[in-house]
């Protein structure tokens, strides 16, 4: 039977002088979507328990600041805030919320304490705009809006609970799987039990899958960007790929040539 894999080509090593062994040199799965960005002494290449203990604590991490956004969100819907939100203007705020992400995208590199202001500044922001926009949304298509935080709600939970308790069985299949089936009869039941109609319930289903895959996909890429001990900067990678992942057809093309598929 004949594989093929990404790797890099194979050398013979001598065992004896009558004894030739094929030894392959740095075997790298083909992967369904190549990441070109990897660094020495990656989380990807350690032991199981510590992949295992980084993607648990960068996912935790991300999950937690999810919520902060939200209740920020909350934070910012009383009436005497939305008057502040108001005078600043939509477009202002639509402003400092992709500034400060592209500022966080381009400070990928830097220490971590000057990254925190920033992501501390773009949740501000990033609520308030979704604080100013809600209820527009939710006037002009109130079942999409119920539905939509229903299922995102839903996913929340599915990806925090399965990250806590999964504990060595952890998989990205796995996390991606059950929540999306989680997700996924957690929606039907709010489509029966309100006014949602099913093709309303399939539109946000698609959508929130996406956002899911995206999710596990983006996290299982930054295995192999980030260090153990670059736990918090890696959870920022999460926000900043959004901007990185219009980028990604370039970086696909910019790959090294260098590595060719042969058969073995």
């Amino acid at each position: 039977m004949i594989h093929t894999a990404w790797q890099t080509p194979t050398r013979l090593s001598l065992t004896s002088a009558s004894s030739p062994v094929a030894v392959r040199t740095g075997p790298i799965p083909s992967p369904y979507f190549p990441e070109p960005i990897t660094v020495p002494d990656n989380v990807a290449d350690g032991p199981p328990p510590q992949r295992i203990r980084f993607v648990r604590d960068v996912g935790l991490l991300h999950l937690g600041s999810l919520l902060a956004l939200f209740l920020l969100a909350l934070f910012w819907l009383p009436a005497p805030r939305m008057d502040f939100l108001a005078r600043l203007g939509a477009d202002g705020i639509l402003a400092a919320t992709a500034g400060s992400l592209l500022l966080l995208a381009v400070l990928r590199s830097a220490p971590v304490f000057l990254q925190i202001p920033v992501i501390l500044f773009f949740l501000f922001a990033a609520s308030g705009a979704a604080a100013l926009w809600a209820p527009f949304f939710a006037d002009e298509f109130p079942d999409y809006a119920e539905g939509f935080l229903w299922a995102i709600g839903s996913s929340w939970f599915g990806l925090y609970v399965y990250t806590l308790f999964a504990g060595r069985d952890y998989s990205f299949f796995g996390i991606y799987v059950l929540t999306l089936i989680f997700t996924a009869l957690s929606l039907a039941v709010f489509t029966i039990a309100t006014d949602i109609v099913m093709s309303q319930g399939f539109a946000i289903f698609v959508v929130v899958a996406g956002m899911l895959f995206f999710w596990v996909y983006d996290l299982a890429m930054i295995l192999r960007r980030r260090k153990p001990k670059e736990t918090i900067a890696a959870a920022l990678d999460l926000y900043r790929d959004t901007l990185n992942f219009i980028g990604y057809p370039v970086r696909i093309m910019r790959m090294p040539r260098g590595r060719k598929r042969i058969k073995f």
